[in-house]
């Protein structure tokens, strides 16, 4: 169990953030499966994103009870803080994933769509700064890297349980179609499903190793660390923008 003392500052800042984790996905998750283009809810919940998106809201609620009830004297179990980092790392790939290889597949129309922008865009980046703001408890360490596997594996097991079972992709992740690209090949049809997998687990990792560095790196003045992710990552979203405008 962590006990930590929050500044008022910190503690307001905190509860913002979180209560905009929740609304973000909840707003983004009810656009997608209103969307008229989308055939039954169903769809929806297989998507990385939206899985991502809904854990990531779940452990900002539990924090947020937490801190509204003890009025930010914290006492939070280690194994939360894990989860915390977990499911930020997850929805952060969500957000890294869409912007290198999915949205050159995607219309504008879809990039510049209010569910877009809340679910890869204004979840991962308000969860991003909750965690490096506000989580000041929170302990790095080496093993947490490979931690931020987990959940994407356990999608990955899914994925394919589903895609073997049904014959059909859950969700049309190219990378992924291992019937069409196959596990080891190269060819016409582009990289293997190994291939991607390992470069998405190596960026994961990367991304991981990131996250702890900025946490390690301001311990003391945390706004820095959360000033530059949000700056870079809206710029990378203004970079996607443009792209597709241009081309």
């Amino acid at each position: 169990m962590t006990s930590i003392s929050q500044s008022k500052q910190t503690y307001q800042i905190g509860i913002y953030l979180k209560i905009g984790v929740i609304l973000s996905c909840i707003i983004g998750v009810t656009l997608q499966v209103i969307a008229p283009n989308i055939k039954g809810s169903t769809w929806v919940f297989r998507a990385f994103t939206t899985q991502s998106n809904i854990l990531i809201a779940a452990i900002c609620l539990v924090f947020l009870i937490i801190d509204l009830r003890t009025k930010g004297q914290r006492r939070i179990p280690k194994w939360l803080y894990t989860i915390k980092f977990m499911s930020t790392t997850a929805i952060v790939l969500t957000y890294v994933v869409f912007a290198t290889l999915l949205s050159p597949l995607l219309s504008l129309q879809y990039i510049i769509s209010p569910a877009n922008v809340f679910l890869h865009n204004l979840t991962p980046i308000l969860a991003l700064l909750d965690f490096l703001l506000c989580d000041r408890a929170f302990k790095t360490s080496k093993n947490f890297v490979w931690l931020s596997l987990v959940m994407p594996l356990f999608y990955s097991v899914y994925f394919f349980t589903s895609y073997e079972i049904t014959g059909k992709l859950p969700i049309p992740y190219f990378f992924l179609d291992y019937k069409k690209l196959g596990w080891f090949t190269i060819g016409a049809n582009g990289l293997g499903v190994t291939y991607w997998s390992v470069l998405i687990c190596g960026m994961l990792i990367l991304l991981s190793a990131i996250l702890l560095k900025l946490k390690s790196a301001y311990p003391q003045k945390p706004q820095k660390a959360g000033l530059l992710s949000a700056t870079v990552m809206v710029g990378c979203s203004i970079v996607v923008f443009l792209t597709k405008v241009i081309g």
